[in-house]
């Protein structure tokens, strides 16, 4: 007679078989999302719809994935390298970024920065060896790909539903989050006011355009609304609550003091608002950097009209030979383009003649810090309308900073 173990006790003794082989996990198997789940609304939306940043904070950036992947999405393992001098420790967090457009002033030209893109978060889960860490994406925004950079995680804080200023405070709309010419209701611009400037989270500014000046002045117009989501220093993030028009770069913007309505604003209530923009800008405002003593121009590299390959082959050899022996000196890779083209086609243009440059020197076995930056035709060698002016200012120049 064949003896049967009962069924309770057959399945207490399989899963003590199975747990005896079983692997202790190498990963959390998951990760508590916390400050990141109660995002919601307003908070959410300011978290993703970045800002300008005139300088990056960059701790590390993407260079690989366990599973040789290109792109990345939630879930996904990939490595980061260290920056020189940054330090990441076991279940820290950092935002995923992308820099994008280079933000010019409309009315006084000064470079403002960039336009940062949120990609997503992600958390360490492996301590460094050999300045690279391993993280798992915990929330993603965007696609992300290698060589994106990540800066320290601060949760966004909440944005009131009501503005709480009751002072006048006039600017200007600097750029969209889109890369359109006008936006509308719903969508997300940049504003030249920050919280330097008195601007808090919740604020509402009035958009209003000047009338066309023709033989006799037009009035002009309110055409919509902001709430502002987002704060940086200098700038800020808002979302169009309302318009009765499309909006532009450069419209005119007034704050609201409380809960006022919408009014008309008189054209000379406009004149006298970018007056007062343009004069605190110039007395206030962040200017374009000027040339240190410790920045030296290494060489300068030639292109074709419209081309982003080295012109004539040019043998960076040297120059790379040269940086090597100094393998702790910070590289700028700056790009230009000629006067021809539109502004925001002549950055995106120069970008591409930077990386090509800074793609050379990396195969060249460069290892320098290496930062590229995007001048368009902001910035000539050559103010003369002439092919042989054109020439010098299709450019990318290689400099040094010893700081």
């Amino acid at each position: 007679m064949k003896f049967h173990w009962p069924v309770n006790v057959r399945l207490a003794l399989w899963l003590c078989i199975a747990a005896s082989f079983a692997v202790a996990p190498t990963i959390p198997v998951a990760i508590a999302e916390d400050a990141l789940t109660t995002l919601i609304g307003e908070q959410a939306t300011a978290f993703q719809s970045g800002y300008i940043l005139p300088k990056e904070e960059v701790v590390a950036s993407v260079v690989g994935s366990r599973d040789s992947r290109t792109l990345f999405a939630s879930g996904d393992l990939v490595y980061l390298k260290l920056a020189p001098g940054a330090t990441l420790r076991m279940n820290d967090r950092v935002t995923l970024y992308r820099p994008t457009t280079v933000v010019f002033h409309p009315v006084t030209k000064v470079m403002m920065g960039r336009v940062i893109k949120v990609l997503g978060v992600l958390e360490v889960i492996r301590p460094p060896v050999n300045q690279v860490v391993e993280a798992k994406v915990v929330k993603a925004f965007d696609s992300m790909m290698l060589g994106d950079p990540v800066m320290p995680f601060t949760p966004p804080p909440t944005v009131p539903a009501q503005s709480i200023s009751q002072t006048s405070l006039p600017g200007f709309i600097v750029e969209f989050q889109e890369r359109r010419e006008v936006t509308a209701q719903g969508d997300i611009v940049y504003l030249d006011r920050g919280s330097k400037d008195g601007v808090a989270l919740g604020d509402r500014f009035q958009v209003t355009r000047r009338g066309r000046q023709t033989l006799a002045a037009l009035p002009s117009v309110a055409l919509g609304e902001l709430k502002v989501i987002g704060l940086q220093e200098w700038t800020s993030t808002a979302r169009v609550v309302e318009s009765s028009d499309a909006l532009r770069r450069g419209d005119s913007v007034s704050r609201l003091p409380g809960d006022k309505m919408l009014s008309k604003e008189t054209g000379d209530d406009v004149a006298k608002n970018e007056e007062r923009v343009v004069n605190a800008l110039a007395a206030a405002a962040p200017t374009e950097p000027k040339p240190r003593d410790n920045k030296k121009q290494l060489q300068s590299v030639y292109f074709e009209f419209n081309k982003w390959v080295v012109a004539d082959d040019k043998d960076l050899s040297q120059t790379a030979a040269l940086l090597k022996e100094q393998p702790s000196a910070k590289v700028l890779i700056e790009g230009h383009a000629d006067e021809r083209g539109t502004r925001e086609y002549n950055l995106i243009l120069a970008e591409k003649r930077a990386k090509e440059i800074q793609r050379q020197l990396v195969t060249l076995g460069l290892k320098n810090p290496m930062s590229v930056q995007s001048y368009g035709k902001e910035r000539p060698a050559c103010t003369e309308d002439t092919e042989a002016c054109h020439a010098k200012n299709r450019r990318v120049g290689l400099v040094l900073d010893a700081e």
